[in-house]
């Protein structure tokens, strides 16, 4: 890409990605920090980068109004760029292309002049030798300089001095709990009230009310992919506006579908449906909540080092283009309580994660890792009932968390597991796992999956009695359910 039409092309569509609403983070990219105005083929083009770098600089999203205001260009320069603007996938590759012409054309301008001046000593039309060489090392030196800016081996991988670099508070979305840009889980069993907590957080953030109404939050668009009971969802939100006394016209958008995040087309459906979202309002999200990890996995085990790789890998996706904080809600093993389902690659990449335990009408919510600050403290809540009216006056009951000042109760240990009952369990979850996407394709719940007892005990590879033992020591944990061909997770 080094022509000039393909050049102009690469500084339009580079310029008008950073001219839509949100897109201020794309400026800490080190392709982009490096390029100046200077750089571009076009002076009109360069003197809007310039504006929108200063404009990010001072606090300002670079909207047509803005830089129009300051200066930078006008409404009717910027609309053409934007409305000429092509797909922009990949604008860190387009900014180290402007940055490699740029240098092509200084290094041929040194050049040239070098030979310029060389030739005026040819030609013999100068007399005064030593200020026409003084003038060629000059030159000679500039295009060296240039070069060796180009080939540098450590500019696509650079460091920086360890002295020169600037030390900033945390930047917290809830103070002491979840910070900005970070990737927090919440693992808990089923109907331990993740969800519930992750609402209640949502909404927070959406609205600018205090968590609990003491933890001060960062306010802001707040994306929900929710993978189950849309209708519901609706409901527990209306009613927690409700009982909070919040408008229910807050910036919280809700999917109507799970997403399958291990899938390049999903994603990308993901990334558009937020970035028209963007566009529209010119506010980019603080929190994205992914409820549950199983309903937005998509084709993939679980229990897959590869595969959870690859599904954190696209939560990377959405930190690094959004910047803002994301938010998995994740079920707990069959037999271990304390961590996560599946691999434990996923544990690792966490900056956070949250245990959230139900013991009757209580829950307790307490942090069992927290990378970057102390661990906060547990909080305890209880669940509310309470009534309001639907949009066509009749009367709808939904629950909220009320906040507790004192944990009333100690968690119950987990129920220990033989050897034996722990494989059985781990080869269950991997059948189950590996039947879920044939449920999704087949337009069916995949959470209804079944798998036979026989396939079951095959894939133990247990002596038959061995697996009897565990199979029966797992029904009387309440852990499976069994009919006559048919084994469950519960």
């Amino acid at each position: 890409m080094q022509n000039s039409k393909l050049i102009e092309t690469a500084e339009i569509t580079l310029i008008g990605e950073l001219m839509k609403g949100g897109r201020g983070h794309l400026m800490e990219q080190p392709e982009i920090q490096t390029l100046l105005p200077e750089d571009f083929l076009d002076f009109n083009r360069g003197k809007i980068f310039g504006g929108i770098r200063k404009i990010i600089e001072d606090g300002f999203e670079p909207d047509l109004i803005v830089l129009e205001a300051f200066g930078y260009t006008t409404i009717a320069e910027g609309g053409k760029i934007i409305i000429d603007m092509p797909c922009c996938a990949n604008p860190e590759f387009y900014a180290q292309q402007i940055k490699s012409a740029s240098n092509i054309r200084r290094a041929s301008h040194y050049a040239a002049k070098s030979k310029k001046r060389w030739d005026d000593i040819e030609s013999g039309s100068t007399q005064e030798i030593e200020p026409v060489l003084d003038d060629i090392r000059r030159y000679l030196d500039e295009f060296s300089a240039v070069v060796q800016s180009s080939t540098s081996k450590t500019s696509k991988f650079p460091f920086s001095a360890f002295g020169e670099m600037e030390t900033k508070e945390l930047n917290w979305l809830i103070k002491n709990y979840l910070e900005i840009g970070s990737l927090v889980g919440f693992i808990g069993a089923p109907e331990a009230g993740k969800s519930l907590l992750a609402v209640d957080i949502a909404l927070c953030c959406a609205s600018g009310t205090p968590f609990c109404g003491e933890y001060a939050v960062k306010s802001g668009p707040v994306f929900y992919i929710n993978g189950e009971g849309h209708n519901g969802l609706t409901r527990r939100i209306k009613g927690l506006c409700f009982d909070r006394g919040i408008d229910n016209r807050v910036d919280l958008y809700i999917s109507h579908q799970p997403a399958s995040l291990l899938n390049e087309d999903s994603l990308a459906a993901v990334i558009a449906g937020i970035d028209a979202s963007i566009e529209k309002t010119g506010q980019k999200p603080v929190l994205i909540v992914i409820d549950t990890l199983a309903r937005n996995y998509g084709p993939g085990n679980e229990n897959s080092t590869e595969d959870m790789t690859r599904f954190i890998g696209s939560l990377d996706r959405l930190l690094n283009r959004y910047g803002a904080t994301i938010l998995l809600v994740h079920h707990t093993g069959h037999g271990d309580q304390e961590r996560g389902r599946g691999s434990s690659v996923l544990k690792a990449a966490l900056d956070a994660e949250y245990k959230v335990h139900k013991k009757g009408d209580q829950i307790t919510f307490s942090c069992t890792k927290m990378k970057d600050a102390a661990h906060p403290q547990p909080l305890c809540f209880s669940l509310k009932e309470i009534e309001f009216k639907a949009d066509d006056d009749s009367l709808i009951t939904s629950v909220v968390l009320e906040k507790q000042n004192d944990l009333t109760f100690e968690e119950s240990k987990p129920k220990k597991m033989g050897k034996n009952q722990q494989l059985a369990l781990d080869r269950l979850e991997e059948l189950f796992f590996e039947a879920r996407p044939y449920k999704q394709e087949g337009g069916q719940n995949p959470d209804n999956a079944k798998v036979s007892i026989e396939l079951w005990r095959k894939r133990c590879d247990l002596p038959i009695n061995r697996f009897e033992e565990a199979k029966k020591g797992l029904v009387e944990k309440n852990l499976v359910s069994l009919d006559s061909q048919f084994v469950e997770l519960l």
